[in-house]
C-alpha cells in the first residue's frame, strides 16, 4: 500500500530508486565520526597541528616548566598531573591552580587540599569561546605573585587536559606582568608542553588584552630577577645544594677537646679568697664599736643623779635642825639644873 502511494506521488520515479530510498530509511542512522580536534586527526594541508590536534605520541605526557630562567617556576599540566602528589612533591610543587568549574560540575577535584603541604586556587572556568576570562585575571594574578614573591616551591596550573584554559592563564601572566607578546608566551608554553593551544575565543580575549596593554601602559612592572642561586635546577630544593658544606665544619669541633681539662687547676683559687676577706672584715669592725661606745656612756649616769639631788633639795633641812637641837640643849640644860637645884654659895 506505501509503495502504491508513493508511486502515485512521484511517478517518474524508476522502482528500482524508490526499492532503495525505502531500504535506506529502515536502516539504523550512523553516527558521524569525530571531528579531527576530538580525535587527532591531521590538520587540513597548509595549517600547523596543534592542541588536540596532535597524536598521542607528539603531545607531552607529563606536566613540564616554562623554560625561561626566571620564570620555570611555573609548570603546566593537566588532571593526572594533579592527582600524583609524588609527582608533585618529587618536582617542588607545592601551589595548585585548578582552572575548572567545581566538582559539582564536573571539573578537576583538588586532589589533596586536606594535605597542609599544598595551597589550592581555583579559578572556576568553563572550556568554550565564550567564557569571559577578564573575570579570573586578577585572581589568577594575585595567586601567582604570592609564589613569586615567596620564592619557596613551584605551582602548577591544570585544567582537564593542560590545553587550553590553564594556557591561557599562564599566557595572561606572562602578558601583564613581564610583557610578552601573546605569540611569544603562546610559543614559550609549546615548548614546555607541547599541546598548548587557547581555543579561538581565549586567543581573542588574550590579544585584545595586549593591544589595551599596549594602548595605555597597563603593563606591570617587570619583577626583579629572582634570588635562587642559578646552580639550583627548576623544582629543585634549595636545602640541596647546602649539604656538601656540613661536612666541612666537622674538624672544627675535635680541636676545641684538650680546652676541657684545663677546668681543675681553677679550683683550689676559690678557698684563698673566701677566708681572707670574711674573717679580717666581720670581727675588726663589730667588737671595736659595740663595746668602746656601750661601756665608757652607760655607767657615767649614776654619778649626776645624786650629785644634783642632795645639794639642792635636802639643804635648807639641815639648819632647822640645828635650831632645834639648839633649843633641844638649851631645854635639857635647864631642867638639869631646876633638878640640881640652887648652887650652893662660893
Amino acid at each position: 500500500m506505501w509503495r502504491l502511494f508513493e508511486a502515485l506521488r512521484c511517478p517518474a520515479m524508476p522502482d528500482e530508486e524508490i526499492d532503495a530510498t525505502v531500504v535506506a530509511e529502515d536502516e539504523p542512522a550512523v553516527d558521524m565520526p569525530a571531528s579531527p580536534r576530538d580525535e587527532g586527526d591531521d590538520a587540513p594541508k597548509g595549517k600547523k597541528r596543534e592542541g588536540l590536534r596532535l597524536s598521542k605520541a607528539e603531545k607531552s605526557q607529563e606536566m613540564g616548566a616554562l623554560q625561561h630562567e626566571e620564570l620555570d617556576w611555573i609548570f603546566i599540566g593537566d588532571a593526572d598531573d594533579a592527582r600524583d602528589a609524588s609527582k608533585m612533591r618529587a618536582k617542588n610543587v607545592r601551589y595548585v591552580l585548578n582552572c575548572t568549574m567545581g566538582r559539582e560540575f564536573g571539573g578537576v577535584h583538588n586532589y589533596h587540599e586536606k594535605d597542609k603541604y599544598f595551597d589550592y586556587c581555583r579559578l572556576a572556568m568553563a572550556d568554550n569561546a565564550t567564557e569571559p576570562l577578564s573575570a579570573r585575571w586578577e585572581k589568577a594574578f594575585d595567586f601567582f605573585e604570592k609564589i613569586r614573591i615567596r620564592e619557596d616551591a613551584n605551582v602548577l596550573v591544570h585544567c582537564q587536559q593542560g590545553v587550553s584554559r590553564s594556557v591561557s592563564m599562564v599566557v595572561a601572566y606572562l602578558i601583564k606582568y613581564y610583557r610578552f607578546s601573546f605569540d611569544d608566551a603562546k610559543a614559550l608554553c609549546q615548548k614546555s608542553r607541547k599541546q598548548a593551544n587557547p581555543n579561538e575565543g581565549f586567543e581573542k580575549q588574550l590579544r585584545e588584552l595586549e593591544e589595551n596593554l599596549k594602548a595605555t601602559n597597563g603593563f606591570e612592572k617587570v619583577p626583579p630577577p629572582r634570588k635562587r642561586p642559578a646552580e639550583i635546577p627548576a623544582g629543585g630544593a634549595m636545602k640541596a645544594a647546602r649539604g656538601p658544606a656540613g661536612p666541612a665544619r666537622g674538624p672544627s669541633g675535635p680541636a676545641r677537646g684538650p680546652v676541657g681539662p684545663a677546668g681543675p687547676p681553677r679550683g683550689p683559687a676559690g678557698p684563698s679568697a673566701g677566708p681572707a676577706a670574711g674573717p679580717s672584715v666581720g670581727p675588726a669592725a663589730g667588737p671595736s664599736v659595740g663595746p668602746s661606745v656601750g661601756p665608757s656612756v652607760g655607767p657615767a649616769g649614776p654619778p649626776v643623779g645624786p650629785a644634783a639631788g642632795p645639794s639642792v633639795g635636802p639643804s635648807p633641812p639641815p639648819k632647822e635642825k640645828k635650831d632645834k637641837k639648839d633649843k633641844k640643849d638649851k631645854k635639857d640644860k635647864k631642867e638639869k639644873k631646876q633638878m640640881s637645884g640652887p648652887s650652893p654659895p662660893p
